[in-house]
């Protein structure tokens, strides 16, 4: 273990509970907030803006052309998913989760957002945007991270 990380845990073992507890609150809300703002923003633009013309251009040529209205039903579909997704943390925040350990409906939706993310990178694989599906990759990495350490921290690791 390098240097740097054994002062960091000495440090957190002195870290008080009450600090600790305030810190792990601090920590869902901004998870909270940020996977709101990313899914919900997502969701309410493309709620408001209907089918935009490059998203029909890029898929035009793929097997989702075929479904039954076409581009339009892939579009709404990933717009279902990312509106689900945000309800999901909002729901969390609203049970007040982000105060417990226990958070069950948080756990749900950062699996969801898993599902989100590997939906968005296989559009993007599809239509050889692979610099897309990297990122979107990226984020269902960073949420599985989030998984683990909500994991552990239910199990008062």
């Amino acid at each position: 273990m390098p240097a740097a990380w054994s002062r960091y845990a000495e440090a957190s073992r002195r870290t008080t509970p009450r600090c600790a507890a305030l810190v792990d609150i601090l920590t869902v809300a901004a998870i909270d907030a940020n996977y709101v703002i990313t899914f919900g923003l997502a969701a309410w633009v493309k709620w408001s803006a209907g089918v935009p013309e490059w998203f029909a251009r890029q898929f035009a040529d793929s097997w989702l052309a075929y479904l039954p209205d076409g581009i339009s039903t892939s579009y709404y579909a990933i717009a279902v998913l990312e509106t689900t997704a945000a309800l999901g943390f909002i729901v969390s925040i609203g049970r007040g989760e982000l105060l417990r350990r226990d958070r069950p409906v948080f756990t749900a939706a950062l699996v969801w957002s898993q599902f989100v993310f590997a939906v968005l990178a296989y559009g993007s694989r599809l239509t050889h945007k692979y610099d897309v599906a990297f990122t979107n990759f990226g984020y269902f990495l960073v949420t599985l991270v989030i998984l683990w350490w909500t994991r552990r921290a239910s199990e008062g690791g």
